[in-house]
């Protein structure tokens, strides 16, 4: 906690800027995941039930977590989306989170970062991005060897700016730190 209330000197805009997407997300953002860890069929009936209602769902997301001000989804991307999603039926996507945050619990959530994953990571940074914690929580918990930082982007980065995130795959899967990880796993 001491290292919150000294974050405006320890921590670069940047990362201040992450903390403040991080506390808003989870104050106003995490309803969604509240409910498709507990109740992922009823909403997948629901949300499978009604393309209107999907197509609800979905633009909350894209409005919320996107970086709007640099991208603007065209009305077949956004429809593009909503029949992938509704036409396999909504509920696989769904039931991730069941599976990942609540069959454990919460306790479970936080136990996970007490393992410290030791094969190297990269990470891309797009400001929009909803959870992107600081350097030093990321080096509690991981091995991070690349990280890049971008000026556009959010939680869609794929869609939204992909020749960015496909460069950063690119040099960090060529990069050394991977060489190096796939010879001694070989």
């Amino acid at each position: 906690m001491g290292r919150l209330i000294l974050s405006p000197y320890l921590y670069t805009n940047r990362e201040m800027d992450s903390i403040k997407n991080m506390r808003y997300y989870g104050k106003e953002q995490d309803g969604y995941l509240r409910v498709q860890s507990t109740r992922p069929q009823s909403l997948g009936f629901g949300l499978g039930d009604s393309p209107i209602g999907l197509l609800g769902w979905l633009v909350e997301k894209f409005h919320e977590w996107m970086d709007v001000a640099h991208y603007d989804m065209s009305d077949d991307e956004v429809l593009t989306f909503v029949m992938m999603h509704w036409m396999q039926g909504a509920t696989p996507g769904l039931r991730y989170y069941k599976m990942a945050f609540a069959e454990e619990g919460e306790a479970s959530m936080k136990e996970s970062f007490k393992t410290y994953l030791g094969t190297p990571i990269g990470l891309s940074h797009f400001p929009r991005e909803i959870m992107m914690p600081p350097y030093d929580w990321v080096s509690w918990v991981a091995n991070e060897q690349f990280r890049r930082e971008h000026d556009k982007g959010g939680h869609f980065a794929a869609v939204e700016c992909p020749e960015l995130l496909v460069q950063d795959l690119r040099d960090w899967f060529s990069s050394e730190v991977v060489k190096k990880a796939m010879q001694s796993e070989i």
